[in-house]
């Protein structure tokens, strides 16, 4: 018993470490930062800079994370975690195909349920996403990201767009804070110019 709670607290330290680079971080405050930016230059091709924040996770995981930590297989019971978190997620994102199929053929719902739908099912992604990944921070970022969207759909898109840069650099500043922190945490074995 007390050998299978160890490993249960190896393996949630070993878990929790794959989120202390910062690298989703960083992901979500670009992608905000974008949104920002589309109200400023309203061009499709603005939308490309949000690729570079995957593409950025995709970088840090593969070069530099999955390096220091090595790869892991987890616990059948993070397999289903995470595929409840799938779920969820896609269950939200139906919802919200759904409003936009309504609104393309007119049946836009009102302003209040609109602004509380989308504000309750980024709530809804982020805590799921925040609890099924045991990554906490995740839930933060629901909120700024909630908060900003609800300015927007309040007061404009001027000030919502203040608000999304403001936060998604808070948060793209968070993140590459870890990310020294975990270079430091977890250096290379024969350095990091290897």
């Amino acid at each position: 018993m007390t050998k299978n709670r160890d490993l249960k607290r190896i393996e949630g330290r070993l878990f929790s470490s794959y989120f202390q680079d910062g690298a989703w971080d960083v992901m979500i405050g670009i992608m905000m930062v974008t949104m920002a930016m589309r109200t400023f230059i309203d061009h499709w091709t603005v939308s490309l800079f949000a690729l570079g924040g995957v593409i950025y996770v995709f970088i840090i995981r593969k070069f530099l994370t999955v390096k220091r930590l090595g790869y892991a297989r987890f616990s059948s019971s993070r397999k289903k975690k995470r595929i409840t978190m799938f779920l969820i997620i896609l269950a939200a994102n139906i919802v919200t195909l759904c409003l936009l199929v309504a609104s393309l053929f007119g049946a836009d719902p009102s302003f209040a349920l609109r602004t509380a739908v989308i504000a309750t099912l980024v709530i809804i992604t982020f805590s799921t996403v925040a609890y099924c990944m045991e990554y906490w921070r995740f839930f933060i970022w629901g909120i700024f990201l909630t908060g900003s969207i609800l300015v927007a759909e309040t007061f404009g898109l001027g000030p919502g767009s203040i608000v999304f840069l403001t936060l998604g650099v808070v948060i793209t500043l968070t993140g590459i804070y870890y990310l020294l922190g975990f270079i430091r945490k977890y250096p290379l074995p024969g350095g990091d110019l290897d």
